[in-house]
């Protein structure tokens, strides 16, 4: 492939970075980052070749109203198909990445967070109605999502070869280098109601399936 048709595809794939960081609507930025990563597996293209290295490493805290337990799992879920690491600092969920990569994974944790937690109060809320018991619906509800989620980004992370750089695993590591750090890896809630789990995975394939990746 000639230099000047490589150029033309870095600054298509460029636009699309720039397409999805900048964007306010979650489904197009992830449609976004996901063909530009798709494009640089299809042409053999790396960070160092759209000039990213000059980014350096950051965390970026995000919001979560009400703390919810299963939003460690969610942020586990997340972090690497946004080629990022996460922790959790006091109650805090972090994610370490790119600037982009952060910010996109930042915006995509926010979004579906909220999504979760509504859908899962709902859940409880109907089988409350109903006489039925409600011990670890929501909590089942909302790791049945994350579950779905990961199905579906586990598939798409093979399919583009997507993995966190090197410099972004090494400033995880910085975190994690001195016992006086208070900051902690993130770990999972179990899941308790197989009906409810059960939805929760349908519900969170169904919102994060996209068509099908073509790697070649």
């Amino acid at each position: 492939m000639s230099a000047k048709i490589n150029q033309k595809i870095i600054d298509k794939i460029a636009k699309l970075f720039e397409l999805a960081n900048n964007n306010s609507n979650d489904a197009e930025a992830k449609s976004a980052l996901l063909m530009a990563q798709q494009w640089m597996v299809k042409y053999g293209l790396t960070a160092s070749d759209m000039n990213r290295t000059a980014d350096v490493p950051q965390a970026v805290g995000c919001l979560h109203k009400w703390d919810a337990g299963w939003r460690k799992h969610l942020a586990i879920v997340l972090a690497p198909n946004y080629r990022c690491k996460t922790f959790l600092s006091g109650n805090q969920i972090y994610f370490i990445g790119f600037t982009g990569d952060a910010n996109l994974c930042k915006q995509c944790f926010e979004s579906t967070y909220a999504f979760i937690y509504k859908r899962a109060n709902q859940e409880y809320d109907k089988a409350k109605n109903n006489g039925l018991p409600t011990k670890g619906i929501a909590n089942s509800y909302a790791m049945g999502f994350c579950a779905g989620i990961k199905s579906i980004l586990s598939e798409q992370c093979r399919a583009l070869q997507v993995t966190v750089p090197t410099a972004v695993e090494d400033e995880f590591s910085k975190i994690f280098s001195s016992p006086e750090n208070v900051s902690r890896r993130t770990a999972a809630s179990p899941a308790s109601r197989e009906a409810w789990f059960s939805l929760g995975y349908s519900e969170g394939r169904e919102k994060f399936q996209t068509k099908q990746v073509q790697s070649n």
